[in-house]
């Protein structure tokens, strides 16, 4: 079950939200990159991992849950940075009474 987030002082990890930027690159091909938003604090739990094997290359990946203040901003296709690895959004639920808080379910792979 997921811990309740119900005061500020549960957001003890800084992280970093990225918005996705669409462009080319020097020879016109199409090109992904991520800009840094803003740094933010949150809450952060880990939801588990996998690990698979592909064409002889282990995969891992990890899935956590992110929970900030909420923000109108933030779009489905950016990503939370945490401790140097970036996590891509999968969803993103208003939560608390007020909608307070907003959590992210993330997944990394590496």
């Amino acid at each position: 079950m997921a811990t309740r987030i119900t005061s500020a002082g549960q957001l003890n990890q800084r992280v970093t939200l990225q918005q996705r930027v669409d462009g080319v690159d020097e020879f016109n091909h199409p090109s992904v990159d991520f800009a840094d938003v803003c740094k933010v604090w949150a809450f952060r739990e880990g939801l588990g991992g996998t690990a698979s094997a592909a064409a002889g290359v282990e995969v891992l990946i990890s899935r956590e849950r992110f929970v900030i203040r909420n923000r109108a901003d933030i779009a489905a296709d950016w990503r939370v940075v945490w401790r140097g690895a970036a996590y891509r959004i999968e969803s993103l639920q208003p939560l608390g009474d007020r909608m307070e808080w907003l959590e992210a379910i993330c997944r990394s792979t590496t």
